[in-house]
């Protein structure tokens, strides 16, 4: 590998580079109000967790007379771990192309807070539950498309503006289009008064402002 191929990589090793530099932030007393829980990050050598999961996963697929309970307890386990460390494949420019490559990544440092939505939300609004682990990309876009459609939107997290802490953009050719989006969403609102508008502008901050201050 070319050695500033190899630097490019580097450079775009970080969190907004692999998921993007727009982003909406709650509090955590809002995730904990939504139900939102921290993820576990286990290693593969972590034999507690790795024994307690395969028995279960065992009994889940074994037996079909396992009670709901049982059967749903299992399954949220499932959806609130993820691996101390592992690989990630995202797209880099290199050039006039783009050229996909594989990095190494420790995904404790992500902190990440998830929402499951749980079996009674999923019945009330009559949809179904997906549990994927592909390693397909394609595959996972379609599923994020089927997910996207109105059906699935009845399960997601409702939100005021109010509650919003941050939005965060790249730069301040991006926070200009933001507040000129707002504008534009506030004039067709009549609930909302202009300045719950500017408290929303007002929490508009870039990732360059976030790397140089914070």
């Amino acid at each position: 590998m070319k050695k500033e191929i190899k630097q490019k990589i580097e450079a775009k090793n970080t969190h907004p580079k692999l998921y993007g530099e727009y982003a909406i932030s709650f509090s955590k007393e809002w995730g904990k109000k939504h139900e939102l829980e921290p993820i576990r990050y286990v290693q593969e050598t972590e034999s507690c967790v790795n024994a307690t999961l395969s028995k279960g996963i065992s009994a889940l697929v074994k037996y079909d007379n396992l009670s709901d309970d049982v059967s749903e307890d299992y399954i949220n386990r499932l959806c609130y771990l993820k691996p101390l460390h592992g690989k990630m494949e995202h797209n880099i420019p290199v050039e006039d192309d783009f050229q996909r490559i594989t990095v190494w990544k420790n995904f404790n440092d992500e902190r990440e807070w998830r929402y499951v939505p749980s079996a009674s939300t999923a019945q009330k609004f009559s949809i179904n539950r997906l549990y994927v682990n592909v390693p397909d990309q394609k595959i996972i876009d379609r599923l994020n498309d089927v997910i996207s459609r109105p059906g699935y939107k009845n399960a997601g997290l409702p939100f005021d503006f109010s509650e919003i802490q941050y939005l965060i953009v790249p730069n301040n050719n991006a926070r200009i289009a933001l507040i000129k989006e707002l504008e534009d969403i506030f004039a067709n609102i009549e609930s909302y008064t202009a300045i719950d508008r500017d408290l929303l502008i007002s929490k508009i901050i870039t990732l360059s402002e976030i790397e140089k201050d914070w």
